[in-house]
C-alpha cells in the first residue's frame, strides 16, 4: 500500500490528469477571448428605410425612394421588445457589441432566454 502525502491543512495535493489539463486549457482560451472584448450588449441592430406618410412623397409609391437609413437597437426587457434609435455613428459600435455578446454566450455555453 502506498502512502499519500497529507499536508498540515489535511488536504491532499491533486495529481494532474488529462481532464483537469483539458479544463485548464479551455479556461485559458476563454480568458484570452474575454480579454479581446471591449463592449457587449444584448440585442440586434437594424437598418430601416421608412415611409414618411405623405401621400405626395416619392417614398409612398417607390420602395427604393424611402427615407433613411435609420438605425435601431432592438432587445427584450421584461418580456417586451424595446427599440432604441441609434445615430449612424453609433450603429457600428452597437452592432459590434451585439456580436460580442453572441460570441460570449457561445463561448460560455450559455444561451440567452
Amino acid at each position: 500500500m502506498s502512502r499519500v502525502p497529507v499536508f498540515k491543512s489535511g488536504i491532499r495535493p491533486v495529481e494532474p490528469n488529462a481532464s483537469l489539463e483539458r479544463h485548464t486549457q479551455r479556461f485559458l482560451e476563454l480568458r484570452r477571448g474575454l480579454e479581446q472584448i471591449e463592449y457587449f450588449c444584448k440585442g440586434t441592430v437594424l437598418k430601416r428605410m421608412m415611409k414618411c406618410g405623405k401621400a405626395q412623397c416619392a417614398c409612398a409609391s417607390d420602395a427604393t425612394k424611402r427615407h433613411g437609413p435609420y438605425f435601431e437597437l432592438t432587445y427584450k426587457a421584461n418580456g417586451k421588445t424595446v427599440n432604441v434609435k441609434l445615430s449612424p455613428e453609433a450603429a457600428p459600435l452597437y452592432r459590434a457589441a451585439a456580436l460580442a455578446m453572441v460570441i460570449l454566450e457561445t463561448a460560455s455555453g450559455l444561451d440567452a432566454p
